[in-house]
């Protein structure tokens, strides 16, 4: 994952002001950004606003933005994976008991619980 920068500028946004309560314009630092995936695919644009001194002088933050993205989706394949190699595991016995509900005519509102201790 990769953080591009499109645009930069200046805009007033508004802001609520602490002591009257009353909104009031501050100028904060607007900041395009695309995130690419590592193919060169467009994976998501955000838009952030920043107060200047918030930024200071941590120009990575995109970077480990990006990152945390890759990281994301690289865990949403582990899981996707898992998931689908779980599936694969019960379908045998998942193919089972669809046929044996069939076969007695049990629906899966009608189903009790055998052995249950209250």
């Amino acid at each position: 994952m990769k953080a591009v920068v499109k645009n930069i500028v200046r805009e007033e946004h508004p802001w609520p002001d602490n002591v009257s309560g009353a909104t009031v314009p501050v100028d904060v630092i607007a900041v395009e950004v695309d995130f690419l995936a590592d193919s060169g695919e467009l994976f998501a644009s955000q838009r952030y606003a920043f107060h200047p001194d918030q930024l200071g002088d941590d120009l990575g933050i995109f970077d480990r933005q990006a990152a945390a993205m890759q990281t994301d989706i690289d865990h949403a394949v582990v899981v996707a994976q898992q998931r689908a190699e779980e599936g694969a595991r019960h379908a045998p016995v998942d193919a089972r008991v669809g046929d044996l509900r069939r076969h007695f005519g049990v629906s899966l509102g009608d189903a009790v619980a055998i052995n249950d201790r209250l």
